[in-house]
């Protein structure tokens, strides 16, 4: 599939603004209010959670991959 550049700069810019808006009203409706201390427990994990299910869909993608 070829695509034109204004159709991959399009998709990059659409997704990075749909990441931005996602991200930003999260921020913006508990940004001002204090957070219970059971959720910022559970917010610790997150960063630690995440690597790991990166380095698994990268090793399925790998593994099974079809070339």
């Amino acid at each position: 599939m070829n695509y034109s550049n204004a159709e991959i700069w399009f998709t990059i810019l659409t997704l990075g603004a749909g990441t931005f808006l996602l991200r930003y009203s999260f921020l913006g409706a508990i940004g001002s209010r204090p957070m219970p201390q059971w959720f910022l427990r559970m917010l610790r994990y997150t960063a630690v959670a995440v690597l790991p299910a990166l380095a698994a869909l990268l090793i399925t993608v790998l593994l099974f991959s079809v070339a």
